[in-house]
């Protein structure tokens, strides 16, 4: 079979595609998101772990927010490597003629003075930080106030907790914290030593919410999961499924780890006496 030709539309799309690749702007680009997408994905993967604790997971994640926004001063350090494998790249702007701005435009008002970065400061200032600076502030929260986090957190246990007694136990809470064991310490921590203490009573509120707060889950992948397999399991195909038969069907497919180490030779020979029959002589 010959090969046949492309058409020219596919012919100047696949050099456009080619030229853009060969710029160092690319490169660098694949570099950064290389390293940050793979630490956003470890950090979901565990954050998935059943048996991870809520307050574990809020330092990994604000570990996360650190790192990435130690990458906007990590330029020189992708620019080093993409320079290493590609030595003979260059800048989109040091191969494309920079547009000149119109003299009519400034006839009336004067000349101003007009600074275009060009090369490796355009693609800084413009390209690079931007995307950093927009990934920090869409993906990763800011941090809210004391007060703000206390009344979400009473609007919905509206039945658990009262805000204004919450707040204050709060305030004296924090200061007893500091007198005991100082700044930085774990939730864990902070619970365990109101129960040793003996401070339950006192304080009520804090200890709902430390309760609340520890039995959180961190995410609801396992329940994705589930509406996941249930979909796989009954389809158009198997409308007729009655309930029990779907449940059990699920539920080996949810724990399909814990299934395949299963032995079904003592079940299948259980199985086989029950239902053996004895040949009439």
């Amino acid at each position: 079979m010959n090969d046949q030709q492309e058409l020219p539309e596919t012919q100047n799309e696949a050099r456009g595609i080619l030229k853009k690749m060969q710029m160092l702007d690319t490169v660098m680009l694949t570099e950064m998101w290389s390293i940050i997408l793979v630490r956003c994905n470890e950090t979901s993967k565990s954050l998935q772990s059943a048996s991870f604790r809520l307050d574990v997971a809020l330092k990994l994640v604000d570990s996360l927010t650190t790192f990435v926004k130690n990458q906007r001063d990590k330029f020189e350090m992708y620019e080093t490597t993409s320079k290493q494998i590609y030595p003979d790249f260059e800048y989109k702007t040091n191969t494309t003629r920079s547009r000149q701005s119109s003299s009519r435009l400034t006839f009336f008002d004067g000349a101003t003075e007009d600074i275009q970065f060009q090369g490796r400061e355009k693609f800084r200032t413009e390209v690079y930080i931007p995307i950093i600076d927009t990934l920090i502030a869409t993906t990763f929260e800011g941090l809210r106030s004391t007060t703000e986090f206390v009344r979400i957190f009473t609007k919905f246990y509206v039945n658990d907790v009262n805000e204004k007694e919450l707040l204050v136990e709060c305030g004296h809470f924090k200061h007893y914290l500091f007198q005991m064991l100082g700044d930085h310490i774990p939730i864990y921590d902070m619970y365990n030593l109101l129960k040793s203490n003996n401070l339950v009573e006192m304080f009520s509120n804090v200890e709902i919410a430390f309760r609340i707060f520890l039995s959180l889950m961190v995410t609801n992948a396992s329940g994705e999961r589930s509406f996941s397999k249930l979909k796989l399991n009954k389809n158009e195909l198997r409308n007729s499924m009655c309930q029990e038969r779907l449940k059990c069907l699920s539920l080996m497919s949810i724990e399909n780890d814990l299934l395949q180490e299963i032995d079904f030779n003592d079940v299948i020979e259980d199985f086989a006496l029950q239902k053996s029959r004895r040949k009439p002589v």
